[in-house]
């Protein structure tokens, strides 16, 4: 049964490849995500914190509804 012998392996080094960002990639993925979950979150559900927003600081609306628009502003301008 010469076909059933294992035949000895010769022992080559294992070749470990680098990642090529340095391991980073699941980091930044998950700092992206995060950041996007709670910006676009927040933006997304504004009308809840703007009565809030009224109440607590008693403005005006014009001036409590200016903070959704430089939100807006600085994240259509981040995001190019």
């Amino acid at each position: 049964m010469a076909c059933c012998k294992k035949k000895p392996m010769d022992e080559k080094p294992e070749v470990i490849v680098p990642f090529p960002d340095g391991g980073w990639g699941w980091l930044v993925c998950l700092a992206t995500f995060s950041t996007q979950f709670i910006v676009l979150g927040t933006m997304n559900n504004f009308g809840v914190v703007y009565v809030e927003l009224l109440n607590e600081f008693n403005t005006g609306k014009a001036d409590a509804g200016n903070i959704d628009i430089f939100s807006l502003l600085f994240l259509k301008t981040r995001c190019k």
